[in-house]
């Protein structure tokens, strides 16, 4: 993915999401609280948060997509373009339509990560997943990361 790529905001109603990064740097926002995650970060996306990421640097970025349970891979399929097209952006209509049969509600654009955004935090990685964890039971996620993270790491 390009530098300065994004996803639009928004939300799975079916499924969980989580993401490994191979290469780059990705911003994402999970709920309200923003991340960054490099190489070798896994990224937890639960069911019913809102949530968005965007390429940022000056470097691509790719990662590994999962998705939990079974199903996105048909939103993906039907949006998808034959392996010899040139690459380009979905009609927002048709996007928008298409993630609504699969249970995907469209927020908006992708969310611009704030300046002065932490970069490459010691504990970013445990910090990303439990402000997954933390979102996910109904806690203020930066907060109780924080609490946490301050008692585990240096």
């Amino acid at each position: 993915m390009a530098p300065g790529m994004a996803s639009p905001h928004h939300v799975h109603r079916n499924e969980d999401e989580a993401f490994y990064i191979l290469e780059g740097t990705v911003a994402f926002l999970c709920g309200d609280a923003w991340h960054v995650a490099g190489p070798n970060t896994w990224v937890f996306g639960p069911r019913d948060i809102p949530h968005g990421f965007r390429v940022i640097g000056s470097t691509p970025a790719r990662m590994l997509l999962q998705c939990a349970p079974a199903g996105f891979e048909r939103f993906v399929r039907e949006l998808s373009l034959p392996v010899d097209a040139t690459p380009s952006l979905p009609d927002l209509a048709v996007l928008i339509a298409t993630a609504a049969r699969y249970g995907i509600e469209i927020l908006g654009p992708a969310q611009a990560a704030p300046q002065g955004l932490i970069r490459n935090l010691g504990c970013d990685r445990l910090r990303i997943l439990l402000a997954a964890m933390a979102t996910a039971e109904g806690y203020r996620s930066a907060t109780l990361a924080d609490e946490i993270s301050k008692a585990l790491m240096p």
